[in-house]
């Protein structure tokens, strides 16, 4: 068999381009991942279906350089299809507008964050958007984790930030991004 595309990593990123890519029926694309495709989400381990805690089972075992005092720091990369976006709480997280504007004012034409606003919501299926900032008929499935339904470990961090008065912010994917979360998850 052959084909016309090869994606690796079937990660976030790599299986939201195969399926645009092949959406067509014009190229035949095939996706590769390391790591197992457990289906669905009953089909999940328990250590990966657990989003509060870190999963070392799914995970590269990556680690940094040391430092000048020979420390190194954990680099979490998921092994499994759905990549890190399985393994971290499926967090989803755009980029800062600055940081998209930046690549223009390095070279690269198109890819101002105003440029790839329309594109980033046409990936987004935001189930708690309610201004238009965000995309609700993409193949990403987005919702934001309510309070009572948080681990008690991270109930505590946000009511510990609000005791020493960071505010809380409905959306953190949208501007301006200099509080607090709840951040948006990739599920359904």
């Amino acid at each position: 068999m052959t084909f016309d595309v090869v994606v690796v990593g079937g990660g976030s990123a790599g299986c939201v381009a195969a399926a645009r890519l092949s959406s067509t029926g014009r190229l035949n694309v095939l996706l590769v991942e390391a790591g197992p495709d457990y289906g669905g989400l009953e089909d999940l381990p328990a250590d990966v279906a657990d989003s509060s805690a870190p999963t070392t089972d799914h995970d590269w075992g990556f680690v940094s350089e040391p430092d000048e005092a020979g420390r190194v720091t954990s680099l979490p990369r998921g092994r499994l299809m759905g990549g890190c976006s399985a393994t971290n709480g499926a967090f989803l997280m755009r980029a800062w507008p600055q940081d998209f504007d930046r690549w223009v004012t390095a070279g690269n034409p198109g890819w101002s964050f105003d440029e790839l606003l329309p594109w980033l919501r046409d990936l987004e299926n935001d189930a708690d958007d309610h201004d238009g900032w965000h995309g609700r008929c993409g193949p990403v499935p987005v919702r934001r984790t309510a309070y009572d339904e948080l681990a008690p470990v991270h109930r505590a961090f946000v009511d510990s930030a609000r005791a020493i008065g960071h505010p809380l912010v409905l959306d953190h994917n949208h501007p301006p991004r200099d509080r607090g979360r709840p951040v948006a998850a990739q599920r359904a």
